[in-house]
């Protein structure tokens, strides 16, 4: 295997490191990015071994970028602080780290011996207790005597259902008109939905990786919609004309309260539950607190609001 160059990626929260350089300690390395929801229910564990361990390993995150802001720097310095990750963090934009180690979802983990051989992998999110148990070993290959802490226990709850993507290229949308490539389409959504799908109503914009509202209209009458089972509701928003915009959040016909709305979610005078979108991420929109079929809905008036993609849960992110 041609180990990958990490000397020519950029790095934040370090300086740059190579394989080489970071032989006689255990590697343990996170294939992740910013936007996806398992990958953030995994932050916890990560921040958590970098504490733990970083003493006597390296705890790295490779970020590898799903949509095409995900590979601009400033986008991903701004994630990482506002998930407190201090650990270091190279960006794999074209995918060299990826492919030479084989990795095929996120999130993804390798660790690798003081030897820089791989000795463990895992795909997919869960068995962070193995995937710990696994470090601690390594660690002790290399250093017999060291004490180490306990592990930590991890939550059992499982996303509920599968990403909803909106663009062309991989989106699931339910509106009789369906995609027209890299066209303003008016929808008129039927109000018959069916789970896996989204449906629009007003004037949309279609691209290869989200759909983007194209008219500035009036009383909240243009939205995208769908139902879901789940714990709770995420999505990844952007202001694709870099003007901060504003999306309206209903709920089975209701406002969210403080008993469900998610972390971004305000309320404006009228308590009408809106989460403002001012740079591209993932916002956090509904938390139920228990499992549950709902009805979702965000409308919003502003031109140039970017939907790319929901994602749900049942256990809280990071």
């Amino acid at each position: 295997m041609k180990k990958p160059d990490l000397k020519n990626m950029q790095w934040m929260n370090s300086e740059k490191m190579s394989l080489e350089e970071m032989k006689g300690k255990a590697v343990l390395i996170n294939f992740w990015n910013y936007t996806n929801a398992a990958c953030l229910r995994g932050v916890p564990y990560v921040k958590s071994y970098y504490e733990k361990y970083k003493n006597y390993a390296h705890i790295i995150g490779a970020h590898v970028p799903l949509f095409n802001f995900e590979r601009v720097k400033q986008n991903v310095e701004m994630a990482i602080e506002r998930m407190g990750i201090k650990y270091p963090v190279f960006m794999d934009n074209d995918r060299e780290a990826w492919n030479a180690f084989d990795i095929i979802n996120r999130p993804s983990f390798i660790i690798l011996d003081g030897k820089g051989e791989v000795r463990y992998r895992r795909a997919n999110e869960g068995g962070y207790s193995n995937l710990e148990k696994n470090l601690q070993n390594i660690i002790k290959e290399i250093s017999p005597k060291v004490k180490l802490p306990e592990i930590m226990q991890e939550e059992r709850g499982v996303p509920t259902m599968i990403d909803i993507n909106t663009g062309y290229l991989t989106g699931m949308i339910g509106n009789p008109e369906g995609f027209v490539y890299d066209q303003i389409v008016m929808y008129n959504d039927t109000e018959e939905h069916y789970e896996g799908f989204f449906y629009l109503n007003g004037m949309w914009q279609n691209e290869e990786q989200l759909v983007m509202h194209a008219n500035e209209s009036t009383n909240l009458s243009e939205y995208i919609s769908l139902p879901y089972r789940a714990y709770g509701v995420n999505a990844v928003l952007a202001p694709e004309k870099g003007v901060p915009t504003k999306v309206y959040v209903m709920q089975d016909g209701l406002w969210l309260d403080d008993n469900n709305k998610g972390k971004d979610v305000q309320f404006d005078e009228r308590k009408r539950s809106y989460v403002k979108v001012e740079h591209p991420r993932l916002y956090r929109i509904v938390d139920n607190k228990e499992i549950g079929k709902h009805e979702l809905k965000l409308a919003t008036d502003d031109y140039g609001l970017g939907v790319y993609q929901f994602s749900f849960n049942s256990c809280p992110l990071a």
